[in-house]
């Protein structure tokens, strides 16, 4: 993976480079964690690519449950449950599921409820003839998600053979309703740690047991993840591009542009800008600092693909308000695709004539290991982010408060 700002992130290298370096005591504080390889802290989400004893209970029980008669597995989540786990799928193989009908197994994702979803989905589980044609992947965190909860209870009460085909990811905890009711019963279940937030677990049981289902190589995805781990824990900063691209973020929101625009000039990594967004936006979207002063600070994120998006918000991005800051994300072989090329070439171009701030991320191609070096590049990047705007980025406060409410209603 490439990250290129020089000139173009609006700031003089030796600027970004100063505020990369202001991280170096969380970048050494992240190094001591990598080297301590525990899960006790929030931080430790960096050591999940390292866990062989993790990685292997997730390979078995794929060994244990995936067959040649499974046809697909539903994945029950919703947020960091499932948005990450489904942008690698998308990339890798879903974006394709209506052309490969007879490539099996497919990932189906349950996430919000709904209930013209629910009908379609048992019109074609209906057709099932097998039970092992079918697993049920059910994840939440915290054990006590309502859609998850709610599409689950559904399930079970309309397959007869669902608890027999049911896998839970969840923590392990006495106040964790799903570990209670299904753990320390009879059905199978992987732990997600304490420790780890539910959008920084991706690299765990979250997204390697229905990725590894899917037939998605996720020892390589690690690997991906492990080498940029170890550039994003460098002091070096001119060697840390998550410094590097959290402080152009930073210095541009600093003069106002608070919209972080990922453009993707690949149509398969759009369902990975979703996740992305979850990253940015429930990360850094704080009313208090860690000082408890109200600051109501936050970046906001948005998603381009290319080359659909330059005839439909490119527009806004040139002539509208001049509050957004890009980041322009593509393979070095889009080179071969000559016309693709040579618009993203023109995006940039126009860039620079507006004197607009943008920087490149260049993937090396669309496979599990780029893939992995992404997601651990951006979720690194988020928290260097949330190190120099001064906030929790691991808690979601104002999430838990719609919750409640929520639940008062349903009472």
């Amino acid at each position: 993976m490439e990250f290129n700002f020089l000139s173009t992130c609006r700031f003089e290298s030796s600027e970004v480079i100063k505020t990369a370096e202001s991280l170096k005591p969380y970048i050494k504080y992240l190094a001591e964690t990598a080297e301590n390889n525990t899960y006790e802290t929030p931080e430790s989400f960096i050591n999940l690519p390292f866990d062989e004893q993790m990685i292997k209970s997730v390979l078995e029980l794929k060994n244990t449950y995936v067959s040649p008669k499974l046809k697909y597995i539903l994945v029950i989540g919703i947020g960091g449950d499932s948005l990450g786990t489904k942008g690698i799928y998308d990339a890798l193989l879903g974006n394709y599921d209506v052309f490969e009908k007879d490539r099996y197994p497919k990932l189906i994702f349950m996430d919000t409820i709904n209930s013209t979803f629910r009908e379609k989905l048992m019109q074609l589980f209906n057709q099932i003839k097998d039970p092992n044609e079918l697993l049920i992947n059910a994840v939440s965190k915290s054990g006590s998600t309502m859609e998850t909860r709610d599409n689950l209870d559904f399930i079970i009460e309309n397959l007869s053979y669902a608890k027999d085909r049911l896998i839970c990811i969840t923590t392990e905890s006495k106040n964790n309703e799903m570990w209670n009711y299904f753990c320390e019963k009879s059905n199978v279940c992987l732990r997600i740690e304490n420790k780890v937030g539910g959008r920084y677990s991706l690299l765990s049981p979250v997204g390697l047991l229905p990725l590894a289902g899917a037939g998605i190589n996720i020892v390589e995805l690690l690997e991906g993840a492990m080498e940029v781990r170890k550039a994003c824990i460098d002091l070096n900063a001119e060697n840390n591009f998550a410094a590097l691209s959290g402080a152009c973020v930073y210095l541009n929101y600093k003069t106002g542009l608070d919209i972080y625009n990922l453009f993707f000039f690949l149509p398969e990594l759009e369902s990975i800008g979703k996740y992305c967004s979850q990253l940015v936006a429930e990360s850094l979207g704080k009313e208090k600092d860690l000082n408890g002063k109200t600051v109501n600070t936050g970046i906001t994120p948005i998603t381009s693909v290319g080359t659909t998006d330059l005839h439909s918000m490119e527009q806004l991005y040139l002539g509208g308000p001049k509050d957004k800051y890009t980041s322009f994300v593509f393979t070095k072989e889009l080179e071969k695709e000559k016309k693709v090329y040579a618009l993203l070439k023109g995006v940039e171009k126009s860039y620079d004539n507006h004197n607009m701030p943008y920087t490149e991320v260049i993937l090396n191609k669309i496979d599990a290991r780029s893939l992995g070096e992404f997601i651990m590049f951006k979720q690194i990047e988020t928290i260097f982010l949330g190190k120099l705007l001064n906030i929790n980025a691991f808690d979601q406060p104002a999430v838990e408060e719609y919750k409640k409410e929520a639940l008062k209603l349903l009472k």
